[in-house]
């Protein structure tokens, strides 16, 4: 009885001891307090090296390097570190004399419930005058036309220059909706440079999308107005980099289309050149004899490169690689167009089979620029089904496939599809660019499309105008070598909806 008596006791003491979560209430919303700073707002005549922020909750810093900027910006990165309801802010650096500091802390201080932050800046100067010029602005990706978040912004007292450090006077980055803010200027003129630094380093590196001024911008003008559109720079110099080779005899490396090709050693007949968008690919069209092939490169700057490329018979056992899309659609009557495995040299079309409701239909297919083109003429509307039987296609006298390679095609009739017709005055000569749900990028005939419109598969489309003036068929960004300004980017405002069965007539002003 006593025995019963305890373990009832201590169950009931371990019922009160149990930590439950407090239910019911409002969601807690309100950000920190700052209740004291060692260093109190718009301080003259300081120049130390840290300060302390008390606040009225336990606070956690997140994210220092995207949100906290300092500005004039210093050899090394500041310290933010949280510590209960402090937050310690250090730098080992020594500040200039007679400059106006600003620490902006963006969204890095977060109270540890709900997460809200705090906005929050600290101002001081070395000297016995506080700068009080300010400039803003927005930073736009120029192909989106779309704001660009954390993209660091500098004013350089000297012009830009690709090939060299180009250290900032002050420094911001843009918030979540573009914006960028300079406070705090001395009324001078500085060059104007924005970048997105991928690699966070606070400098501008190579491959990083960049829009730099060449003209001075006069601070004292307080412009709140400027726009910033950033784009990749056309590279100075040519190299080869993501290099990829697979052992049936082919390599692809990137490439940016607005350089020179490089020239192919040995020129001879065994290699041809693959050329895409945004890569070049070579293939072997020598014997399959397990061996490695060199292969040079003179790249336009006169620099040289190599690359060796596997030719191995063993290669040919297994399948080769396709995209992962299996699922195609094609609009009745048009074309569908299957890539095929680079090395893909000819088809037996005898091996290629489509069946509608296990009836086996007529099939017309060819190869053409290293892809599959079917034509859907002679096809009612409905779903297929489109088998690659073992031996379907190959390279030479190496027949590739072993397994079977199945697709679903559906095709769609009128009711199925929609059409598009846009009034807009925007120049015919420019380059229209329909882009779908996955990314695709299509070509559209302005004419057409104004005045008769065009036949889509129902899906969202973003439709782009480009103002190509280098004639190279596709946009180009910026090219500060030769002083070429990204081409500008029209982007109609809203999705286009594309619904079965629906004729829609659109006016882009």
């Amino acid at each position: 009885m006593r025995i019963l008596g305890l373990l009832i006791i201590s169950i009931l003491l371990w019922g009160c001891a149990q930590i439950k979560i407090v239910e019911g209430g409002s969601k807690d919303v309100t950000p920190p307090m700052l209740l004291s700073s060692t260093l109190p707002d718009s301080t003259l005549n300081w120049n130390g090296n840290g300060f302390e922020l008390l606040m009225d909750e336990y606070v956690s810093v997140n994210d220092v390097a995207n949100q906290v900027t300092i500005s004039p910006p210093l050899k090394f990165p500041i310290s933010v570190i949280a510590k209960g309801k402090k937050v310690i802010v250090s730098w080992n650096d020594t500040l200039a004399k007679n400059t106006t500091y600003q620490v902006n802390f963006g969204n890095a201080i977060v109270d540890i419930t709900e997460a809200n932050p705090i906005a929050l800046t600290r101002v001081w100067s070395t000297g016995n005058v506080l700068d009080s010029l300010t400039l803003s602005g927005e930073v736009l990706d120029a192909w989106t036309q779309k704001p660009m978040a954390n993209a660091v912004v500098q004013l350089l007292s000297n012009p830009f220059t690709i090939d060299q450090d180009n250290a900032p006077r002050y420094q911001v980055k843009s918030d979540k909706n573009g914006k960028f803010v300079f406070q705090c200027l001395p009324a001078l003129s500085f060059y104007l440079l924005a970048f997105d630094d991928a690699n966070k380093s606070g400098r501008w590196e190579e491959g990083e999308w960049l829009d730099a001024r060449r003209v001075l911008e006069d601070v004292s003008r307080e412009a709140s107005d400027l726009k910033l559109s950033l784009s990749l720079n056309a590279p100075a110099k040519a190299f080869l980099v993501e290099v990829y080779t697979d052992s049936s005899g082919w390599a692809s490396w990137s490439w940016d289309h607005r350089l020179p090709l490089p020239q192919l050693s040995p020129s001879d007949s065994s290699w041809k050149w693959l050329p895409s968008s945004d890569s070049l690919v070579i293939r072997w069209l020598g014997e399959v004899d397990n061996q490695f092939h060199p292969v040079k490169f003179s790249m336009p700057d006169g620099k040289q490169d190599s690359i060796s490329v596997p030719v191995f018979a063993e290669r040919w056992k297994y399948n080769p690689s396709f995209g992962k899309k299996r699922e195609f659609k094609v609009i009745q009557g048009r074309q569908l167009i299957i890539p095929m495995p680079i090395q893909t040299s000819g088809l037996d079309t005898k091996r290629w089979v489509l069946e509608k409701e296990k009836q086996v239909q007529k099939l017309d297919v060819r190869l053409e620029s290293g892809s599959a083109v079917i034509s859907s003429e002679s096809l009612v509307s409905g779903k297929y089904t489109l088998q690659l039987l073992p031996k379907s296609f190959y390279y030479g006298d190496n027949l590739w496939l072993v397994d079977t390679v199945q697709f679903t095609i559906q095709v769609l009739g009128q009711e199925e599809v929609g059409d598009v017709q846009i009034k807009s005055e925007l120049g015919n000569q420019q380059l229209w660019l329909l882009e779908d749900e996955q990314g695709k990028l299509t070509t559209v005939d302005p004419v057409v499309l104004k005045n008769k419109g065009i036949t889509l598969i129902p899906g969202t489309y973003t439709l782009r105008v480009i103002e190509e003036n280098r004639n190279f068929g596709q946009w180009d960004g910026v090219d500060w070598q030769h002083d070429w300004d990204a081409e500008k980017v029209h982007v109609f405002p809203t999705p286009i909806v594309v619904r079965a069965n629906w004729s829609q007539q659109l006016e882009w002003k």
